[in-house]
């Protein structure tokens, strides 16, 4: 199957799993069928399709492909690839991917103050200790800002200086143990 991939990943996020892929050149390629298999005693079990997605068919540019799966566990661990299939029905697999779903439920907080000047506060509260990663991006998606920190069972308390940034609309990402969480919030001065 004449599909070159460049990219294949797939995250964790909010009790979904986001696929993500991209080819650089398609050639007759008619569809990607997205396929699963659950871990189950010790293996994977056989992969089954949960989504076909419309390739572009031919190309010699870069194209970008995502699906949402929405119907997964906390704790599984699901393995992930490709199957491209080309218009004369002819297909190839990519490699598989691994992704195992968090167990852990947290609840973030909104920032404050909102819009904020210098600092920028939110509460995390979380059911153990584990690792956030803060990251805040412009509205050009340029990822200006990022801070991990150490969090503690229970109540969380993160500020972020954001004095060097510039006045504006700014997006917001946690991430904490394959959880996902987006805030937005605006610099005013």
């Amino acid at each position: 199957v004449p599909v070159e991939l460049h990219n294949f990943e797939v995250a964790a996020y909010n009790n979904q799993v986001e696929i993500n892929w991209q080819t650089v050149s398609e050639l007759n390629t008619d569809r990607f069928v997205v396929e699963r298999a659950d871990y189950v005693n010790g293996s994977f079990s056989n992969y089954a399709s949960i989504e076909e997605v419309k390739a572009t068919g031919n190309s010699l540019a870069e194209k970008t492909y995502q699906v949402i799966d929405t119907d997964v566990l906390p704790g599984h661990t699901y393995s992930y690839r490709l199957r491209m299939v080309d218009y004369d029905g002819s297909y190839s697999y990519s490699d598989a991917r691994v992704v195992t779903m968090s167990t852990i439920t947290l609840t973030i907080g909104s920032v404050t103050p909102n819009p904020v000047v210098d600092i920028a506060n939110i509460g995390i509260d979380i059911p153990a200790a584990g690792m956030g990663t803060v990251e805040v991006y412009n509205a050009s998606g340029e990822r200006l800002l990022v801070q991990t920190e150490q969090l503690t069972a229970g109540t969380n308390n993160i500020s972020l200086n954001v004095s060097n940034l510039n006045s504006g609309s700014y997006t917001m990402f946690i991430r904490i143990d394959g959880n996902l969480q987006v805030r937005n919030f605006v610099i005013s001065r």
